[in-house]
C-alpha cells in the first residue's frame, strides 16, 4: 500500500516538481525496503499520458454538451471522471434500440446502457431516459467527426419519417 500511495504522490502536482516528487518517493521506497519505483523517466511517460488522457475527457464532455451536440446530460448525470459518460438524445426516439442498432449497421458506434450489462429493467431505473455511453477518451478528432455523424443520421431518420 505505501508502494502505491507513494506512485501516486510522485505524479500528482505541478509537472516542474515532477523530479522533486520522485526522489522523494525513491526516499520513502528506500527506507520501507519496497521494490524501487520506476525511472523518473517512466513517470514522466505515464504522467503525460494522464494528463493527455485528462484533456480529452474534459474536452470530449464539453463537445458533447455543446449546443450543435444531439446529446445532452440530463440533470446530475454530468461526467465528472473516468471514460465514459451517459448522455441522453435531445429528441428521444420511439424506436430507440432499433434506431441504434441501424446505426451500427451504418458504422456509427453506439451503445446503449442497457448493453453494458445488466438487465433492461434495471438500467431503465437507474436511466430512465434513451441514454447512450460514450467513451470520453476518444481523440477529440474522432468524438467531433461521430458527433458530425449522429447529427446527420438523426436528420436523415427524422427526414424518413415525416
Amino acid at each position: 500500500m505505501v508502494l502505491y500511495a507513494t506512485l501516486l504522490h510522485a505524479s500528482h502536482g505541478p509537472d516542474e516538481l515532477l523530479d522533486k516528487r520522485h526522489h522523494m518517493a525513491r526516499q520513502i521506497v528506500d527506507e520501507h525496503g519496497l521494490p524501487d519505483l520506476p525511472s523518473t523517466a517512466d513517470l514522466n511517460l505515464v504522467h503525460a499520458h494522464l494528463a493527455t488522457m485528462a484533456d480529452r475527457f474534459r474536452t470530449d464532455a464539453a463537445q458533447i454538451a455543446g449546443p450543435d451536440s444531439p446529446l445532452t446530460y440530463p440533470s446530475g448525470l454530468a461526467p465528472a471522471a473516468g471514460y465514459s459518460a451517459f448522455p441522453s438524445l435531445r429528441w428521444p426516439r420511439p424506436d430507440f434500440l432499433a434506431w441504434v442498432r441501424q446505426c451500427g449497421m451504418n458504422g456509427l458506434r453506439l451503445n446503449p446502457t442497457m448493453l453494458q450489462g445488466g438487465t433492461a429493467t434495471a438500467w431503465q431505473a437507474l436511466f430512465p431516459d434513451q441514454h447512450l455511453r460514450v467513451n470520453l477518451s476518444e481523440s477529440t478528432e474522432h468524438t467531433t467527426e461521430a458527433l458530425q455523424r449522429l447529427n446527420a443520421k438523426l436528420e436523415r431518420t427524422s427526414w424518413q419519417e415525416r
